[in-house]
Order: C-alpha cells, then sequence, then structure tokens
C-alpha cells in the first residue's frame, strides 16, 4: 500500500519589537502550502520594524520534528535570518519620530477643566 504524502501546517507568524529589549511574536495565519503563505505575506505589509516567520509543521506524526523555518521581511519578501539590525534600526527611527511628533493632549483629563 503505498504511503501518503505527509501534510503540512504552514503556521505564519507576525513578528515586531514592541520596546527596548523585546519582540513580540503572534500567529496570524496557517495555510495549507507555502505558496498561500507566501501569497499571504505579499498580501499584508506591516511596519517596518517587523517581520515574518513561517513555520512548517508536518501534521498527524507520531514524533514532534524541528520545524522548518522561514524569515520574510515586513513586505514579504524572503530573508537568510532574522533582521535583527535592521529592525532595531527601524525601530529607532520609529521611536525617535514617534516622540518628536508628539503634541499636548488637546483634550484634558475630566475634572480639570
Amino acid at each position: 500500500m503505498p504511503r501518503k504524502p505527509k501534510r503540512v501546517a504552514w503556521i505564519i507568524i507576525h513578528c515586531e519589537i514592541v520596546e527596548a529589549g523585546f519582540y513580540d511574536e503572534m500567529i496570524f495565519h496557517v495555510a495549507s502550502s507555502r505558496r498561500n503563505a507566501e501569497r499571504y505575506l505579499a498580501t499584508h505589509e506591516m511596519v517596518t520594524h517587523s517581520w515574518w516567520k513561517v513555520e512548517a509543521h508536518p501534521l498527524d506524526c507520531d514524533d514532534y520534528p524541528e520545524p522548518a523555518i522561514m524569515y520574510y521581511s515586513n513586505k514579504g519578501r524572503p530573508l537568510k535570518s532574522v533582521p535583527d539590525k535592521k529592525a532595531w534600526a527601524a525601530y529607532d527611527r520609529w521611536r525617535r519620530r514617534s516622540n518628536a511628533s508628539k503634541t499636548k493632549n488637546p483634550w484634558p483629563p475630566i475634572g480639570r477643566r
């Protein structure tokens, strides 16, 4: 009897630097093929200090092998590794811009009018 090909779930994880020294990962989507996962990434652009991680997990297996992991830029382009330095530099730029653009809150707290 011929063996069935292994089925794989492609887990799409969004990674983003959230504050100095930390980054957050959140599962955004599950795809049935690598092609569908890459199509999803191409249509969802994120902030500059984030990237995508795609993990291939085999379904219905007795052991738990390490998943194949691929990294993609925030625009969906394939990367060779985690974009640590670029993401941190982008985060620093974003942080400086957001701090510079902060203005006084036009809505005073309740009770202070």
